[in-house]
């Protein structure tokens, strides 16, 4: 079986095959590269380098990276906002949330979440997000799961918004060589089939 879509640069089409194939950067094979000029780039090589970003304002760009630091330590050294920023620059996104089916656009699905997430910290901290302590941090993220954020607002579930962001986090930080041998997991490639699927 063939699949093909569009890529965003170049019109040219994609076989799941020749994305897999692109598969030595991360384990979800090419969605973990971002391109910057001639180069593929890790998130972390990405984050590394201070690669610009295309969607998000430095604001925005930070409030994610402490957040993802929250959800999952080393999140933003591992590169999870240039992920981010990257996937929701392309017409077609490899972002977890994608397969949540969120039926509405999904840069806008991100800011939004932000924006809920430090209008919740200020109302129950007094600070934003960034600049409230780690326990604050913590306790506000943990009332994401829960569903019931004082402060929050309706733009979109804060629940929704935790594990889209927090599988965004593993993606960078475990979904990689490196990070699978943090974990204590042999790295097991895709093998390509000798046919075509």
């Amino acid at each position: 079986m063939k699949t093909t879509k569009p890529d965003d640069e170049s019109g040219a089409s994609m076989t799941r095959r020749s994305l897999l194939q692109l598969g030595g950067i991360g384990a979800i094979g090419g969605a973990m590269a971002i391109e910057a000029g001639a180069l593929m780039l890790s998130p972390i090589e990405a984050h590394a380098q201070g690669l610009p970003l295309k969607v998000f304002t430095k604001a925005q760009a930070d409030l994610l990276g402490v957040l993802g630091d929250v959800l999952l330590p080393g999140a933003r050294e591992a590169g999870m906002v240039e992920f981010v920023d990257h996937q929701l620059s392309k017409s077609v996104p490899l972002l977890i949330v994608r397969y949540f089916n969120w039926p509405g656009d999904l840069t806008a699905f991100y800011k939004q979440g932000l924006s809920a997430l430090d209008s919740a910290s200020t109302r129950t901290s007094g600070v934003s997000f960034a600049l409230s302590t780690s326990a604050q941090q913590r306790a506000l993220v943990g009332s994401m799961l829960g569903g019931k954020v004082d402060g929050w607002g309706n733009a979109l579930p804060s629940r929704l918004f935790y594990l889209a962001t927090r599988s965004d986090a593993v993606d960078v930080v475990y979904g990689t060589v490196d990070g699978f041998k943090k974990l204590n997991v042999p790295y097991m490639p895709h093998i390509v089939p000798a046919e075509k699927w």
